[in-house]
């Protein structure tokens, strides 16, 4: 806001009053100036270092900010997804753990792990491990191991149709004798049932199609078992 004249007049009539009535000041005037100036410089010089650290503080503020966000998109875009990544969703795992007495204890152990290609197709393969504590009547202990590729289609969400080939070697334990091989072809449906998240539980009744030992099972054959998906 711009001074009136009569106060630029009363403010040079102040200022000249005191310049002559006292000497003193006068002759201290020079001097005074150069004590002026260099407080005006040094307040100047702070205010503009304050203003510059607040400004670069700023700066390595919004710096950091992006050099801490540009990796992690630049190593996202860099690596691609895994075939796990991209497939876990269709891949599922379980099996069967069954111990009972029969004219001698019976365990049976049959992990297996299958993909599903859609909602209707899955394929997959079944590992066997059995004991037999007497097998099949005839007073010795036998075991079983092999595999079993499988098919199946889900007809409904919850209800499915079966098909394998068992390929299992029978061993009789603690004699010479070599492991025969016997092949089962089985087919049948079975049911699914939800526990916990992606946890289910089968039920399956099957029927033996063709085989080259027909005392290795006897029809049907109840199978139950968990699914476990991923």
């Amino acid at each position: 806001m711009a001074r009136s004249p009569q106060k630029k007049a009363k403010l040079f009539c102040i200022t000249l009053n005191i310049t002559i009535n006292n000497k003193h000041l006068l002759s201290a005037m020079p001097a005074l100036h150069k004590l002026l100036i260099i407080v005006a410089l040094v307040v100047y010089g702070s205010t503009w270092a304050l203003a510059q650290d607040d400004e670069y503080t700023r700066q390595s503020k919004t710096n950091t900010s992006i050099d801490t966000v540009k990796p992690s998109n630049i190593t996202a875009r860099q690596l691609p997804e895994t075939w796990w990544q991209k497939h876990k969703d269709k891949i599922s795992t379980g099996g069967n753990l069954s111990i009972n007495y029969y004219n001698g204890w019976v365990v049976q152990l049959s992990p297996l792990i299958g993909y599903k290609f859609n909602k209707y197709i899955m394929l997959g393969n079944t590992f066997n491990f059995a004991y037999y504590e007497n097998g099949y009547g005839i007073g010795r202990s036998i075991s079983t191991y092999g595999v079993s590729p499988f098919a199946r289609a889900y007809i409904l969400p919850r209800l499915f149709l079966h098909t394998e080939y068992e390929n299992n070697y029978i061993k009789v334990l603690n004699t010479a004798t070599q492991p025969i091989y016997i092949y089962n072809w089985l087919a049948g449906a079975g049911i699914t049932y939800p526990i916990v998240g992606n946890v289910y539980a089968t039920l399956s009744a099957l029927w033996v199609v063709k085989t080259n030992y027909a005392r290795f099972y006897q029809n049907p054959i109840i199978r139950g078992g968990i699914i476990v998906g991923f």
